[in-house]
């Protein structure tokens, strides 16, 4: 990441500390450094408990450290099978959810990662669960809220079940109202291959030219696999016996 990105971001998220936003960067870009950047900006301003660092998949969360957990986690709402007056219900009554409670009523600052794959529903949810919780009207119950992620990589996964559709999380109403501000990463830090950023590109805005779609049958070719690849079984004794 040059200086003058990185500088300029962070004098943006330290001018507006308290308010809400997102930022969003195209593939490959090094969202992550930026983010323990701020992170750490921002735990200088408030204490490390009242900063809850989540995001929308467990090994998102393990790779943002600082003590990150899953937002499902956080905000106490499981898989989401619960409707938000069901939720009211339990976090006032039941004392299973007293830590997610607690969790949410000490938090000053929310951060969300990968939140393409953040379902419209989900997100609804988690902001009413907050707005519950602090007693407070204001989105997400005045917390302030930074979300990161690239809407043209991984979409949230629908569950029919339980009547999530999958839409992306800025269908929703409460998202447009909730951030106003936007931060667009889209300098690619990570690769230098003209062709391939210029490939993956396209290929995220769903409009390939025919360079990109020669360089992807290019890529089409049988690969010798080698004699330590990996073998996926169902049991390992069906390995293991034969060597017996």
């Amino acid at each position: 990441m040059t200086y003058d990105i990185k500088r300029n971001v962070l004098l943006y998220d330290r001018d507006r500390i308290q308010e809400k936003f997102t930022k969003f960067g195209y593939l490959m870009f090094c969202l992550y450094l930026c983010y323990r950047k701020i992170l750490q900006e921002i735990i200088q301003k408030e204490d490390s408990k009242n900063v809850a660092v989540t995001a929308t998949t467990g090994m998102a969360s393990l790779h943002l450290g600082s003590n990150a957990t899953t937002l499902h986690h956080w905000a106490g709402i499981l898989d989401g099978r619960h409707s938000i007056e069901k939720l009211q219900e339990l976090f006032d009554n039941d004392d299973s959810y007293s830590e997610a409670k607690k969790r949410i009523q000490i938090t000053k600052c929310l951060i969300i990662d990968e939140i393409s794959m953040l379902s419209a529903k989900i997100f609804n949810m988690v902001e009413s669960v907050c707005r519950l919780v602090k007693k407070n009207n204001q989105a997400f119950g005045g917390i302030q809220v930074l979300v990161s992620g690239d809407f043209k990589q991984l979409p949230p996964v629908p569950n029919y079940r339980l009547g999530d559709e999958g839409k992306y999380c800025f269908e929703s109403e409460i998202f447009q109202q909730t951030f106003h501000h936007h931060i667009n990463l889209p300098k690619v830090m990570r690769q230098h291959e003209e062709d391939l950023i210029k490939a993956v590109n396209e290929l995220c805005n769903g409009s390939p030219s025919a360079e990109t779609l020669q360089l992807m049958k290019s890529l089409d070719r049988p690969l010798d696999p080698g004699d330590d690849h990996t073998e996926i079984v169902s049991f390992l004794e069906q390995t293991l016996m034969p060597a017996l």
